[in-house]
């Protein structure tokens, strides 16, 4: 069992993660086009392609940690297959669908202290998924059902599996003794993210 931490003490970790990475935060927002008026429903789809290519290969190596001791990331927090799901429902050639160019750098993934660093990032992503989906729907129409299911994520379910995730990873003891391993995994997340996009 994981040992019982004071919420002061849960609180610590996530607090240094937010503040750590707030530079890289911001520069991955700006990155993003689809807040841009010229952003269109091709150029969404190319979006989706690039997530995809770097989803897959980091919850392939997530998945492997999983079963080194990162439990939180259970089948319910992989997000690889909306994305197919998405591209699936905005008619992309599903021959085309297993090529789709892969990150070929991604954070490292070798201990489950960087795992949780990295789910950090992802799981974070899905709070400001939420404000993406609003306004996709508002200039391109998309919804959870035709196009947004990644960006809908959890869907109202959103608040309690990031209260979730919050929580288990500050149970677990390397929150206080990993720290620096966890927040240096959340910067390189950010960073190779950052970069897979822009290129």
């Amino acid at each position: 069992m994981p040992a019982v931490l004071e919420p002061n003490v849960r609180n610590m970790l996530f607090e240094r993660l937010r503040r750590e990475t707030h530079d890289l935060h911001q520069k991955m927002e700006r990155q993003l086009p689809v807040f841009s008026s010229e952003f269109s429903l091709p150029a969404y789809r190319r979006l989706l392609e690039r997530y995809a290519g770097f989803y897959a290969p980091v919850e392939e190596k997530l998945a492997v940690l999983r079963d080194a001791g990162l439990a939180v990331f259970d089948g319910t927090r992989q997000k690889h297959a909306l994305l197919r799901l998405d591209l699936d429902r905005l008619n992309f050639d599903k021959a085309l669908m297993d090529s789709i160019p892969r990150c070929p750098v991604l954070p490292p993934l070798q201990s489950v202290s960087q795992g949780i660093g990295c789910m950090y990032v992802l799981e974070g992503s899905t709070l400001g998924g939420q404000i993406i989906l609003r306004h996709l729907g508002q200039v391109l129409g998309i919804t959870a059902e035709n196009g947004g299911a990644f960006f809908a994520s959890y869907g109202a379910e959103l608040g309690r599996r990031w209260t979730e995730f919050r929580e288990t990873v500050a149970a677990d003891q390397r929150a206080q003794s990993d720290a620096d391993e966890i927040v240096s995994s959340a910067r390189d997340t950010f960073s190779c993210f950052h970069d897979w996009l822009a290129a």
